[in-house]
């Protein structure tokens, strides 16, 4: 008897079809008249006695005696392209056996069995970017057993990411994945790079794999990718004032803070350290926000109590500029990446001279000179 199977099924076999004749009763015989027994096992399958109540496994010893006229065989693997075979036998009412066994083949034949994927999971942080091997992610394919490379599939992206970009680096010009999706990728590799500078989130995109035959496989596989945040520095940038020679001003460095990244648009002044790295020339500092408003008088760099610096011009000039340097740390002790400038120009104003008593003398019938530039005492 000869017959045929795909792989991953099964075929039923009538031992009565290989019954051709039995002399004793010529041509008026049915399948009841025999009894069907299995002389060998077959080597790449399973057999299954279906006459029997709960179409057991025939597990030998052999020889057999099967229940009925029917066996199933079912291929064993994902694997096709060979042969199969058994050995069998059919016995008559009176236990007369046929002469010699008989062979049946079973032809299994191959089907284009799809490619097996997993999820995939990686990690990024939020200001860099990181290589994923879709490769990594194809677990088998029966068709392939163990020999197979990322030559062997096409890698398709099925779904695009929400909060970065993909990069087809296999591509000559490692191109931005755009297109719609489905995708196909030049090869098997993809960058992902996060967008903006805030972590702490997961990213996700799925993934199919197709193989030399244009088998998908079964459904598509996920990818995820735990965006893991950094301590960004704070933005800072120069602050510019003025003042009158013999007065004092205010100067808020949380008025130079333009930004944190890990925060957002969602900051105050209490969210930072500020930080005098330098002294000025021609006056003096306070710290405000101590309770005495003590002078700043170094060493440097000198951390306020608050953000508010008090700067009083020494003398009585103006027009000239006096300065200082300063940076922010944030509660995680990112400083900015480099120091900021304050520049204050102080004004002069027009200052009252300041005279003194005049005292001479002179006689009744005389005069007297008096010079009232000796009353002058300064300006």
């Amino acid at each position: 008897i000869s017959t045929s199977v795909l792989e991953n099924s099964g075929v039923l076999i009538d031992l009565f079809h290989g019954v051709s004749g039995d002399p004793d009763l010529s041509s008026s015989f049915t399948y009841l008249d025999f009894s069907y027994i299995i002389t060998s096992d077959v080597c790449y399958g399973l057999l299954y006695d279906l006459s029997n109540t709960d179409s057991s496994l025939v597990t030998g010893p052999y020889p057999f005696t099967l229940s009925g006229s029917v066996i199933e065989y079912r291929p064993s693997g994902e694997l096709g392209g060979f042969q199969d075979q058994f050995y069998y036998n059919v016995k008559d009412v009176s236990d007369a056996l046929a002469t010699s066994d008989a062979l049946v083949t079973i032809d299994v034949e191959g089907v284009n069995d799809a490619p097996e994927i997993k999820t995939i999971s990686t990690s990024v942080l939020e200001n860099s970017s990181v290589l994923i091997d879709l490769f990594q992610g194809v677990s088998g394919d029966p068709d392939l057993g163990i020999n197979f490379t990322y030559l062997d599939f096409s890698y398709i992206i099925t779904s695009d990411v929400c909060y970065g970009l993909l990069y087809d680096l296999s591509n000559t010009d490692s191109s931005l994945v755009t297109g719609e999706y489905p995708f196909t990728l030049s090869g098997s590799v993809i960058e992902y790079r996060p967008n903006g500078e805030t972590g702490g989130f997961e990213e996700k995109f799925y993934y199919n794999v197709k193989d030399v035959s244009n088998a998908l496989a079964t459904s598509d596989a996920l990818v995820t990718i735990l965006v893991r945040g950094v301590n960004d520095a704070p933005e800072i940038q120069d602050i510019s004032t003025s003042v009158l020679e013999n007065s004092s001003v205010l100067i808020d460095l949380f008025q130079g803070v333009s930004g944190d990244p890990d925060l957002g648009i969602n900051f105050t002044y209490l969210d930072f350290s500020y930080i005098i790295t330098s002294d000025v020339c021609y006056g003096l500092l306070y710290d405000l926000s101590n309770t005495d408003s003590s002078l700043v008088i170094g060493p440097y760099p000198f951390t306020l109590s608050g953000s508010v610096i008090e700067y009083r011009p020494s003398g009585e000039l103006g027009g000239f500029q006096d300065q200082f340097y300063y940076n922010v740390k944030d509660v995680s002790d990112a400083l900015a990446t480099s120091d900021a400038l304050v520049t204050i120009d102080v004004e002069g104003v027009n200052d009252a001279p300041e005279i003194k008593t005049i005292s001479t003398s002179v006689l009744e019938n005389s005069s007297v000179l008096i010079d009232l530039f000796q009353g002058v005492s300064g300006d």
